[in-house]
């Protein structure tokens, strides 16, 4: 009698086992049946949700929920899960649901990091093989819409092999992130063409926020928050582009343009200065600041001539000493710079108009005739 109830207690326990085990491979069999590009979406989402329902079955067992042969299928299907949510978000023209998305995105991390950090798993190659298959195929989708100059596409596909290489367990592909950044800035350019600006503006911050230290990323936001007149957002992302790389003399340079455009002189003149003081002759800044010098010089004497002063005023004598502190600062950076390049023509129109308001005649005039000989 013992001996008859141990073995229907074995038998039971044997069955048990195999139903669990059972649940993977019913998992295995839906989802070796989705096909995203040769089934319809409807099939698809069927085969994909009952394979998701066997392996959840599985994954909650302590018969298969440490078994890394079933995980490297959790990974898989949910990985296909969310790919499908994507595809599904694109046909009927919304957004992904974006909780729904971090859920699943989250399983096939978990699943996959199971994979790799549990010693001897069989299945490590085969997760990465799995990674770097999607990743090549994206990358592939990336380079067939760029050659077709559908920069907004190829910037997605880029896009997702990054984030495929970067999310599960690889090195983050570094040529699909040049390419990201290079086809954004072509889609950018398209959409604002076709007067696309919060198209241009959602694609260009859905790069930001996966790629939040890439500068010409954050200075394209800044272009597009310039044009969308958003001065709050503008400084935002002019402040991140600082923090960012504190020493660039283009970026400086940049900035200073940007605020000149905002109204913010005296923050254009702060970073000009920034700039030149990190490179002596980086001649944008220099010619770009020493025009806003020029004009504030003009202005004092333009204000000056309105209000009729005899030359032997002392106010006369304000303005007039007002006017040449910003000439002389511009002289101060113009001179040493055409030292070291006497032929630039634009430094040389700088200076000869500077002399001429100083009322130096005989400089503003030899300045003037070495341009004349340039052109």
């Amino acid at each position: 009698m013992i001996k008859s109830f141990l073995f229907a207690f074995a038998t039971l326990f044997t069955v048990a086992s195999f139903a669990q085990k059972s649940n993977i491979s019913d998992a295995i069999l839906r989802y070796r049946k989705y096909n995203l590009m040769g089934a319809s979406y409807e099939d698809n989402l069927k085969n994909l949700t009952e394979a998701k329902s066997f392996i959840d079955l599985a994954s909650i067992n302590s018969e298969t929920s440490g078994s890394t042969y079933m995980h490297y299928y959790r990974g898989q299907i949910y990985y296909s899960l969310m790919e499908l949510m994507a595809a599904g978000a694109v046909l009927k023209g919304v957004k992904p649901d974006e909780k729904q998305a971090t859920e699943y995105e989250n399983i096939v991390k978990e699943s996959f990091d199971i994979v790799h950090n549990t010693p001897k798993s069989k299945e490590k190659k085969d997760v990465d093989d799995f990674i770097d298959g999607k990743a090549t195929q994206s990358f592939n989708m990336g380079m067939f819409f760029y050659k077709k100059k559908d920069y907004t596409n190829a910037t997605y596909s880029f896009m997702s092999c990054y984030e495929i290489s970067k999310k599960f367990g690889k090195t983050p592909n570094e040529d699909a992130r040049v390419n990201v950044t290079t086809s954004l800035l072509k889609a950018v350019d398209t959409l604002l063409s076709t007067n696309k600006l919060e198209d241009a503006y959602s694609l260009n911050e859905m790069v930001f926020n996966a790629m939040p230290k890439d500068i010409d990323v954050i200075i394209s936001l800044i272009n597009l928050n310039l044009k969308k007149n958003d001065v709050v957002n503008t400084e935002k992302y002019l402040s991140e582009a600082i923090k960012l790389d504190s020493t660039n003399v283009q970026l400086y340079s940049f900035l200073g343009g940007t605020y000149y455009d905002m109204g913010k002189v005296d923050k254009a003149v702060e970073a000009y200065k920034k700039c030149i003081k990190l490179d002596p002759n980086y001649a944008q800044a220099i010619f770009e600041y020493c025009s806003i010098l020029f004009n504030q010089g003009r202005d004092v004497i333009l204000e000056l001539n309105k209000k009729g002063l005899e030359s032997d005023d002392p106010e006369y004598l304000l303005y007039l000493q007002k006017s040449f502190a910003y000439f002389d600062e511009i002289l101060s950076y113009i001179d040493p710079y055409l030292a070291k390049v006497p032929n630039d023509k634009l430094a040389l129109e700088i200076a000869w108009k500077t002399y001429s308001m100083k009322g130096d005649e005989e400089k503003s005039d030899k300045l003037k005739a070495t341009l004349n000989s340039l052109n």
